[in-house]
């Protein structure tokens, strides 16, 4: 009897992995990042607009928004390396990235899951 016992809470165990390896898993929605609004009587941030691929890279200073149109013939997701920004593209969406520059440095774009690179973002400070 304990015998029998064991063998079904083992294939219970079994069976409980197995249902939370295959269930899909929640992911929690990023907020955009937005600066905050210029008081009045001054200008706002100043906003960068490309369209990705290219070869060139996207020159931005810090505190501008970054705002990439990605055309991409299949669906996938735009991400900015380094800087936790993603975005869908492909067929059907809008395809744009946007982002608040507020970091400084050499940021390559990809196409995730694929991996290739489409371009490049140089925030200068």
């Amino acid at each position: 009897m304990a015998r029998q016992l064991a063998i079904w809470a083992a294939v219970l165990f079994a069976i409980g992995l197995i249902a939370a390896a295959i269930a899909p898993q929640q992911q929690t929605a990023q907020a955009p990042a937005f600066p905050a609004p210029a008081p009045p009587g001054t200008a706002g941030p100043a906003v960068v607009e490309a369209t990705l691929p290219s070869s060139q890279p996207v020159a931005a200073t810090a505190g501008d928004i970054v705002r990439l149109r990605v055309a991409e013939s299949t669906d996938q997701d735009a991400e900015v390396d380094g800087l936790g920004v993603r975005a869908p593209v492909g067929p059907g969406t809008t395809g744009v990235v946007e982002f608040v520059a507020d970091s400084p440095g050499r940021w390559p774009v990809r196409l995730v899951p694929s991996g290739a690179r489409i371009g490049t973002v140089e925030v200068q400070q």
